[in-house]
């Protein structure tokens, strides 16, 4: 597999971590120049930047959130784990945990916003605002007109929830190919758009454990009661500094307004062997368990 300079730098870099052979940094299938530069105007994607120039004089906390969020940061570290301190530019190395690892087909698709499966190019590093709001470039060329964009929060059940569903599930693209899904339009395949039926691009299967990143798998399969849910009931896509989770409320009164009536109750109330659960929120021992 040819290997690129910036490569063979990261390379060396993960090797001086001491990390074991069969878990160094490893290049993707084809070099950094193969799988494309990162092209701001791609296939109607303008990138956050573009959006963040007027939308933060309207909404200075919600763009200065997302700016320390995890969604931002969302790239591929040295170690195989989500490391905020040491993230790497994820269009020409990945990490593979004794296992070599082709990016462009298994990790871009939700690692980036807006890649092309056909050409090997993406719009921008990490997730941005286009990856949950659609491309932006007539939104943006109409000076804001709210038809040319998507609000999920505008959009019904349960096509909101598949804009999240699109990365933090278990599945794969209907070509069976890629664990993301892909959207075929004439011989080219490109990023899921939000607002569309997850469905079309993606077939969901059903995770045998719970495990972070297939959390939208087993929240559709949950009961009829929580499934109604939408997933900003509880999160905050754009984050919330401190926050675990990216939780609207860090405090145990979010999982209370269903977990807090009728036989849940119980279950809650048999918590108190443990102390004061008014003290010690619910995420405190369930964040780990990524069950919805």
């Amino acid at each position: 597999m040819p290997t690129c300079s910036c490569s063979k730098r990261r390379i060396a870099r993960g090797l001086s971590k001491g990390l074991p052979a069969g878990a160094v940094i490893l290049l993707l299938a084809a070099s950094c120049s193969a799988l494309g530069p990162r092209t701001r105007t791609l296939g109607g994607y303008v990138g956050s930047p573009a959006c963040i120039a007027c939308h933060e004089k309207q909404h200075p906390q919600l763009t200065g959130a997302w700016r320390a969020s995890r969604h931002r940061t969302t790239r591929i570290a040295p170690s195989g784990r989500w490391e905020d301190d040491e993230v790497f530019p994820p269009h020409d190395v990945i990490v593979a945990q004794g296992t070599q690892v082709d990016a462009a087909r298994q990790c871009l698709g939700c690692h980036v916003t807006g890649y092309f499966v056909s050409s090997g190019q993406f719009a921008e590093p990490g997730v941005g605002c286009e990856a949950c709001h659609g491309p932006g470039k007539l939104h943006v060329g109409s000076k804001g007109g709210k038809a040319n964009i998507v609000n999920p929060a505008g959009l019904p059940l349960p096509r909101a929830n598949m804009v999240c569903g699109q990365c933090h599930s278990l599945g794969r693209d209907l070509s069976g190919v890629h664990p993301f899904p892909v959207m075929r339009e004439g011989e080219a395949t490109g990023p899921f758009r939000p607002g569309h039926d997850l469905t079309t691009a993606f077939v969901d299967a059903e995770p045998k454990v719970a495990r972070k990143g297939w959390e939208y798998s087993t929240f559709v399969r949950s009961s009829a009661r929580y499934a109604a849910q939408r997933c900003t009931d509880c999160h905050d896509p754009h984050g919330r500094p401190g926050h675990p989770a990216m939780l609207k409320d860090p405090t145990s009164e979010t999982c209370l307004r269903c977990h807090g009536v009728g036989r849940a109750r119980l279950r809650y109330q048999n918590h108190a062997s443990l102390g004061d659960v008014t003290r010690k929120p619910c995420w405190t021992c369930h964040r780990d368990a990524h069950s919805h």
